[in-house]
């Protein structure tokens, strides 16, 4: 598996509600432990489906999963990176979202999970193929 950075014009869209461009999933656990995660899909024509999670578990790295389906061919990778990279863009994430509450359109974070992965692709470690 190959990955490279994209832009919101890489993805595809199908016009469907339920299918569309960028959906993004926010879990805060904190527990005994925490357990932060915001994951999205990215559906890329070069690249195929992308299922991507970004996981913060209180250490000072974080990881990005990603599940490739790219013509039918299924990989999985897994990055390793900063939590400050984490730290930065759920703060950013979570600050665009509250200031979409009163908007007429709903917040997707599109964008901020867009540079998340590519700041992840860029400055993260391949851990696990």
């Amino acid at each position: 598996m190959y990955l490279e950075k994209i832009n919101s014009n890489d993805l595809i869209f199908s016009d469907n509600i339920e299918d569309d461009r960028t959906n993004t999933y926010l879990h805060l656990y904190d527990y005994d432990w925490m357990d932060y995660n915001l994951s999205t899909r990215f559906k890329t024509e070069s690249l195929g489906i992308l299922n991507v999670k970004f996981s913060y578990f209180g250490m000072t790295t974080s990881t990005m999963e990603v599940e490739q389906n790219l013509g039918g061919n299924i990989e999985k990778i897994t990055y390793e990176y900063s939590t400050d990279i984490f730290k930065k863009y759920i703060v950013k994430f979570l600050k665009k979202h509250i200031s979409f509450w009163g908007n007429k359109y709903a917040f997707n974070g599109e964008e901020e999970v867009i540079e998340f992965f590519n700041d992840v692709i860029e400055n993260g470690k391949v851990v696990n193929r």
